[in-house]
C-alpha cells in the first residue's frame, strides 16, 4: 500500500508512505517544463491529513493537510528578470560574460 494511513488494521497504521508525483509531455518538454504536486497520492482515496492517531511523528512545516492541485512547474528565465529588474532601476542589464 502506497499510504500506511489507509491501512484498516489500526497496529499497522502508520503516517508514511509514497509522497512524489510528476509528469511531462511532448508539449512542454521543450520548455523544460513538467506537472507535479507535493504530498501522498489522493487520487482515488481522500487526502492525507495528519491527525491524533499521527501526533508523535514529527512533521513541523507540514500543512495539516495535503490537498494541493497539479501545477506547472519550469526553470526561470534569470536573464529576462534581471534584465526587467535593471530596467526598472533605469540601467539597462548587459551580461557581463558577453
Amino acid at each position: 500500500m502506497a499510504r500506511g494511513d489507509l491501512e484498516t488494521n489500526p497496529t499497522w497504521q502508520v503516517a508514511g508512505g509514497g509522497i512524489d508525483a510528476k509528469y511531462s509531455t511532448v508539449s512542454i518538454a521543450g520548455d523544460l517544463a513538467s506537472h507535479a504536486r507535493a504530498g501522498p497520492t489522493a487520487d482515488d482515496q481522500p487526502p492525507f491529513c495528519w491527525s491524533r492517531a499521527f501526533e508523535s511523528t514529527p512533521h513541523a512545516g507540514h500543512p495539516r493537510c495535503f490537498e494541493y492541485a497539479w501545477g506547472k512547474f519550469a526553470p526561470l528565465d534569470l536573464e529576462a528578470m534581471l534584465e526587467k529588474k535593471h530596467r526598472h532601476r533605469g540601467v539597462p542589464w548587459r551580461d557581463p560574460h558577453r
